[in-house]
């Protein structure tokens, strides 16, 4: 089954719900920003954006599991049986934070590390937005395509 037959009504609610999201604080002046212990940026949208999106994978019922940037595998883990669902809330914080207009909330679908019998999982996926200037994309095992309007 393809992801988007399998995948796909849930992957464009998170899409449109995180979009939703990085509007919400993009140049808004409650936007706060944080150093994780990296260095790297995180803002409340990020860390809202990955809250949504697990929240929507937990109520799908889907054997899924979350992989996010901000709360790493959660508290299942991942034992490579089960697909998961790869998330970046906003991939380029430090841009989105600074108000400009670079940044794309990224989800990308992987196998399971059984997949085909090979014990080695693969993206099988990407979906980036960028709702700030409406545009968005799909890459999908050898080929993307824009899909217009975000």
């Amino acid at each position: 089954m393809g992801y988007r037959k399998e995948y796909g009504e849930l992957l464009e609610a998170i899409a449109k719900e995180a979009e939703a999201i990085a509007m919400r604080y993009f140049r808004a002046a409650e936007m706060r920003v944080e150093r994780k212990h990296d260095g790297s940026a995180v803002t409340q949208a990020d860390r809202e954006v990955e809250e949504m999106a697990r929240a929507k994978v937990t109520a799908s019922g889907l054997a899924l599991d979350v992989l996010g940037e901000e709360m790493g595998d959660g508290p299942n883990g991942n034992s490579g049986r089960r697909a998961r669902l790869i998330i970046d809330p906003i991939d380029g914080t430090d841009e989105f934070s600074r108000g400009i207009p670079t940044f794309l909330p990224l989800r990308s679908p992987e196998s399971p590390a059984s997949h085909a019998g090979t014990g080695i999982s693969r993206l099988v996926a990407s979906l980036a937005s960028n709702p700030a200037i409406t545009s968005s994309m799909i890459a999908q095992s050898r080929t993307s395509r824009a899909i217009g309007p975000a």
